[in-house]
């Protein structure tokens, strides 16, 4: 199932901030989450489950109408924490993504600069590139 097929019910602003981040997870890794939605008492989050089939699972949520890359940041950096776990549970390596700087070392960092939601090496502070160009 493609990444639109996944994401068809999902809230659009969340889908939106979301699809890089699924760029540079799949690309990187394989890992092809699915999503089900999730009733959510505050009406200013937008939230969803992440899973695989027989593996754990994490919601994931951003704040309604804050700025495109705060909300990527933050939904990279909650998927990351999944990814781990993920990742892990399979026997695979649970760096991700993995920085080209200090290979099987650490995995990189997402911040927010300049308005643009990047991966940084969290030892060097070297931007790796942008969220989603990883792919």
């Amino acid at each position: 199932m493609d990444r639109s097929a996944r994401m068809t019910s999902m809230d659009a602003e969340l889908e939106e901030a979301l699809a890089p981040v699924l760029a540079d997870l799949t690309s990187a890794t394989s890992l092809n989450p699915e999503f089900e939605d999730m009733d959510w008492p505050l009406k200013e989050m937008v939230r969803t489950m992440l899973f695989l089939p027989n593996a754990g699972g994490a919601g994931i949520s951003i704040t309604r109408g804050a700025g495109r890359t705060d909300q990527v940041v933050s939904l990279a950096d909650q998927v990351q924490e999944w990814a781990v776990e993920a990742l892990w549970g399979s026997g695979r390596s649970p760096v991700w993504p993995e920085c080209p700087e200090h290979p099987d070392s650490h995995p990189l960092r997402p911040v927010a600069r300049r308005g643009v939601a990047i991966w940084v090496c969290p030892s060097s502070q070297d931007e790796i590139g942008t969220i989603g160009s990883l792919a």
